[in-house]
């Protein structure tokens, strides 16, 4: 395991993956602690910390049209995976200026020319876009369209998107602009733990 202060975990998950398939487990279930801590620099018991020290922004997450265009861009590499490095960053940039300015300095289109030089079998071609664009990379995507483009919005904000996309309807809960009171809150926390997609 990578000796870091925090996120050991998914730096060595980010490693491992390059060399062999991941998997889910799906056969229990992991409840974080609620208990506030400063050990670590991030994690849940920081956001304790902070949210009882009454943090105005603990509700904050990430605005889901950043993994929209995530999407966007995945689907792109694996439409074809064959392009050149060049085609790929003129498709990215129709996606998203933002796309376009974080692949162009992380040099992508030269990265990309180098792996086209080894094969051209869309499978490898796929495999080691992944190999560069990893779990890492990705998490620096999404702060990128975080700080430029689609700052955090309101947790409960978010959710009405998703849920919006989803066509999954709550009882007009989330017709609210924020949950804000416990009540509501909890209400959405169990409809999410059921898993029930339809009107409770």
């Amino acid at each position: 395991m990578p000796c870091r202060q925090a996120g050991e975990d998914f730096y060595f998950l980010n490693k491992f993956a390059k060399l062999a398939p991941l998997g889910d487990v799906r056969a229990t279930t992991v409840y974080p602690s609620a208990r506030a801590s400063g050990r670590v620099p991030f994690g849940t018991g920081r956001r304790m910390l902070r949210f009882l020290a009454g943090a105005p922004d603990e509700n904050l997450i990430y605005d889901p049209r950043v993994f929209l265009l995530l999407k966007a861009w995945l689907e792109e590499i694996a439409r074809e995976p064959g392009s050149s490095g060049n085609d790929l960053l003129a498709k990215a940039a129709a996606i998203s200026p933002h796309l376009h300015s974080f692949l162009d300095c992380h040099h992508f289109a030269t990265v990309w020319e180098r792996i086209r030089g080894a094969t051209r079998r869309h499978e490898y071609l796929t495999r080691q876009f992944h190999v560069w664009f990893d779990g890492f990379k990705t998490m620096k995507l999404i702060h990128e369209f975080s700080a430029a483009a689609f700052p955090p919005i309101h947790m409960f904000a978010a959710l009405k998107i998703l849920f919006q996309q989803m066509n999954i309807s709550i009882l007009g809960i989330l017709a609210l602009p924020e949950c804000r009171t416990l009540d509501e809150r909890l209400l959405v926390l169990d409809f999410m733990r059921r898993g029930s997609f339809s009107d409770p």
